[in-house]
């Protein structure tokens, strides 16, 4: 792997009820948190959280990195928190996890089968737009850093 690869990590959370992306972000207590290198998992975690404390939750996200997060309805408070925290939502998503997390690393979660009935296609990049801004981010402070370096 190049080790301006190493950079392209995207972590994402989900809101989970039954294994399922959760309707409503808001009231959600149970998150799947997962590291994507590319079109890889590399890392999985389920945690608990208060839905009661907005605070905790914004908390844990930032402090997981949270690049994106892949969630049913949301409030415009939360969304615009969470944008203020550099994350950028996907709502409006539905269906079972792994099948979620399946077509966001496929570039189809705009599908109808992944989003709640009456909501349109989602507006956040998708996983090859977001990687590809963030890979050409990454290389660019890789290349900064090295010709500040004067290699």
């Amino acid at each position: 792997m190049p080790f301006a690869s190493f950079f392209v990590m995207t972590r994402i959370a989900i809101p989970v009820f039954n294994n399922q992306v959760s309707t409503v972000l808001d009231y959600s207590s149970r998150f799947v948190l997962v590291v994507l290198d590319g079109e890889q998992v590399q890392g999985r975690l389920e945690m608990a959280l208060s839905p009661e404390s907005p605070e905790m939750f914004l908390w844990a996200l930032a402090g997981f990195r949270t690049d994106i997060l892949i969630c049913g309805a949301v409030s415009s408070s939360l969304r615009e928190s969470l944008a203020r925290r550099g994350i950028e939502v996907i709502s409006c998503a539905r269906g079972p996890v792994d099948q979620v997390i399946r077509a966001y690393m496929q570039g189809k979660l705009a599908a109808k089968r992944f989003r709640l009935p009456g909501s349109s296609a989602p507006s956040a990049p998708s996983q090859g737009q977001r990687s590809s801004r963030k890979q050409k981010r990454t290389q660019s402070l890789y290349s900064e850093t090295f010709k500040e370096a004067g290699q």
